[in-house]
């Protein structure tokens, strides 16, 4: 049996629960499995400070540029959900296979069979994010382009090397999916193509059924131009991505556009497709593909696009502190997206990975 969980009937069980699903997602899913937050974000700095800074009621300092480093490291995730086919196949195999086991534990109708057979799916889908392909992982895509885009986005002071520095610095305790590839660009091409250069790099692999494959064979030929990197650096990005062989107009194309987005088969699939629609609407109302590229390529500089937004065009739903508070700078309408009800839907999809990656069998 799987905890059941119910909607808080007051402010202190949200915060309870808040609190819970901050701890969860910061120490990883699974103990350590990737999966993308439900459109927030997890942040260690105060609250009240965080606010301020984001209502523009307070100038941003240095020491703030962490807390927004992870606004815009978890904006980007959203935005490659919205673009790249893999990536959103991947997320929606995920969901559901931790809503449907959810269901079958709780429901009284898994068996040890049909749990091993979910099990091995998830490892396979585990597999698939983290095994080397031509030396890099698709974890390494993912996570390499927001960590770029994410310091860059949230930095008081745009320097391509001390960005650069700060990011490896801020990450050299963690896997190498989150630095090894921007320290081998560093190291060879320099900062400018460290930053300006890797996350477009990064969304041309996300296009591809073998992102890490891809990077390794982009990494390789641009280690061949050593010396001329620079005149990639100053190309505009359609010319960049007609260099890789593709066109802007199928490049651009959202996931829903694609076909990608299946029907929606439970409550997994709804949650997710609750998650993504408003993202998948403002992505797809931008009508010029040279600017869907810059958004795909460059999500935390996608503000920039669109004069009329001061924030990133892919603001996470809500932020969540240690102490149980949260905000929602991208508060919604609809009941569905009641924050007590995406905080109990987080939490019973981590329910279900953690299951899946337990040695834990029905009775």
């Amino acid at each position: 049996m799987i905890r059941k969980r119910r909607i808080p009937e007051d402010a202190v069980e949200l915060r309870a629960l808040v609190s819970e699903l901050h701890r969860r997602l910061t120490r990883g899913a699974g103990g350590g499995v990737f999966f993308p937050p439900l459109a927030g974000v997890c942040v260690s700095m105060g609250y009240e400070r965080f606010r301020r800074v984001l209502e523009e009621q307070a100038i941003p300092g240095e020491d703030d540029a962490i807390g927004f480093y992870a606004l815009a490291h978890e904006g980007v995730h959203l935005a490659q959900a919205v673009t790249s086919g893999w990536f959103f196949h991947h997320i929606l195999a995920l969901t559901r296979l931790a809503g449907q086991t959810l269901a079958a534990v709780n429901g009284g109708t898994a068996t040890v069979d049909s749990v091993s057979e979910a099990r091995r799916r998830f490892r396979r889908l585990q597999a698939d994010l983290h095994d080397e392909d031509e030396g890099y992982a698709a974890l390494d895509v993912i996570e390499t382009q927001a960590v770029v885009e994410g310091f860059w986005g949230a930095a008081v002071h745009r320097v391509e090397k001390d960005v650069a520095a700060v990011a490896l610095r801020h990450h050299r305790a963690s896997p190498p999916a989150y630095h090894r590839i921007l320290a081998r660009v560093l190291e060879t091409h320099g900062a400018r193509a460290a930053i300006h250069l890797i996350p477009r790099l990064c969304a041309i692999a996300l296009g591809a059924d073998r992102p890490g494959a891809v990077i390794a064979r982009l990494l390789d030929e641009l280690d061949t131009v050593r010396g001329r990197t620079e005149t990639l650096v100053d190309l505009p990005p359609e010319r960049l991505l007609g260099v890789a062989g593709l066109g802007a107009a199928a490049f651009t194309r959202s996931v829903r556009e694609r076909g990608v987005w299946a029907q929606a088969r439970d409550y997994a699939d709804l949650a997710l497709e609750e998650i993504m629609r408003g993202y998948l609407e403002r992505y797809e109302a931008l009508a010029d593909p040279l600017l869907r590229l810059e958004v795909r390529m460059h999500p935390a500089r996608a503000s920039q696009i669109d004069p009329g937004r001061r924030r990133l065009l892919f603001m996470p739903r809500y932020v969540l502190f240690g102490d149980g508070h949260a905000y929602e700078p991208e508060t919604s309408p609809r009941n569905v997206t009641d924050f007590a009800t995406w905080v109990v839907i987080g939490l019973m999809i981590l329910d279900g990975l953690d299951y899946l990656d337990s040695g834990d069998l029905p009775a």
